[in-house]
């Protein structure tokens, strides 16, 4: 994978190479917690929440993922890895994406 421009949002994340769908890839995030969370500026606010755990991007590449309604990837969490799943063939040189639109009871208390 590599960071290039996006016509979509900024830097995207692409593929070196084709994907197949269904392939999975585990990686390895930090997780973080809530305590360490609060103490990170805007600009290092560069996180991703995914169920009940804070994951450190701001060292991965995996920030580059921009968000599709449509997307090519889904992320799942798996212990302490992250699970990535290719949901159809992806093309190399294709920009990598994955949808993380948040429900409206996340924010429900």
């Amino acid at each position: 994978m590599f960071v290039a421009k996006s016509k979509i949002h900024g830097l995207g994340l692409f593929a070196k190479k084709a994907m197949k769908k269904g392939h999975e890839y585990h990686i390895t995030l930090n997780r973080v917690s809530e305590a360490e969370y609060e103490k990170t500026t805007d600009e290092e606010s560069e996180m991703f929440l995914y169920d009940e755990h804070l994951w450190d991007l701001r060292d991965s590449d995996y920030r580059y993922l921009n968000h599709s309604f449509y997307p090519n990837l889904e992320w799942y969490e798996d212990g302490d890895k992250i699970r990535i799943e290719v949901l159809k063939d992806i093309k190399k040189n294709k920009e990598l994406t994955i949808d993380y639109r948040w429900d409206e009871e996340d924010f429900e208390e």
